[in-house]
């Protein structure tokens, strides 16, 4: 279900050795693991992309959350736009029927719109961060030419639903608590796990 609203610790000569990574880019390989206010004195103007409008609206922000290897759909209002980014969240939910919480540091997802399956990187959730909850963010992911366009180019205010699944959660639970395994693996059953999904549509600022 997932709803809306080692190791002793990772270092990258690990993560050089994963065989389900790009080792140039941290990218997870496609089922590899299979397992504001001017007032403000501290405000300070967004920077105009040439290419980007700057509307005055914040993207879109989903706080998703799902137990074990699961996947997950949510439908947002766009024309021509749609631009995904995800940051991983510190679990702290118990698995259910137990007094147990399963924790991990790094996670990664991936994500789809239309014929588009895209994913994220591996990114640290804070957890044994020095600030305690400095996610890592991932790359923007570009899902514009992904959807088919129901909307007429004439039609600048036409919206149309676009579906964005989230599916294939994997994480370092195993490596960081038993230490004998460090790949990353898919999300165990009953696992809980969380993040945020930030989504950049026709209507909002850039992401």
């Amino acid at each position: 279900m997932l709803l809306v609203s080692g190791c002793g610790g990772y270092n990258d000569s690990a993560k050089r050795n994963l065989a389900s990574t790009d080792e140039a880019t941290g990218m997870m390989l496609p089922d590899s693991t299979d397992l504001g206010d001017i007032s403000n004195p501290g405000y300070k103007a967004p920077v105009k992309n040439s290419a980007e409008e700057i509307k005055g609206v914040p993207p879109l922000e989903f706080l998703v959350s799902g137990v074990g290897y699961t996947t997950y759909s949510l439908t947002v209002k766009a024309n021509k736009t749609i631009k995904i980014k995800f940051s991983p969240g510190v679990q702290t939910e118990k698995i259910q029927n137990t007094g147990y919480s399963p924790q991990y540091s790094i996670m990664g997802i991936y994500i789809s719109v239309g014929n588009e399956t895209k994913p994220t990187e591996m990114l640290k959730n804070g957890l044994n961060g020095p600030n305690g909850g400095d996610a890592e963010v991932s790359s923007v992911l570009d899902f514009s030419n992904a959807f088919t366009k129901t909307c007429s180019k004439t039609e600048a205010t036409c919206r149309q639903d676009v579906k964005i699944t989230i599916s294939k959660p994997n994480n370092d639970y195993v490596c960081l608590n038993s230490g004998w395994y460090c790949p990353w693996t898919r999300v165990q059953e009953g696992h809980p796990w969380n993040g945020t999904l930030t989504v950049q549509t026709d209507d909002t600022d850039p992401i």
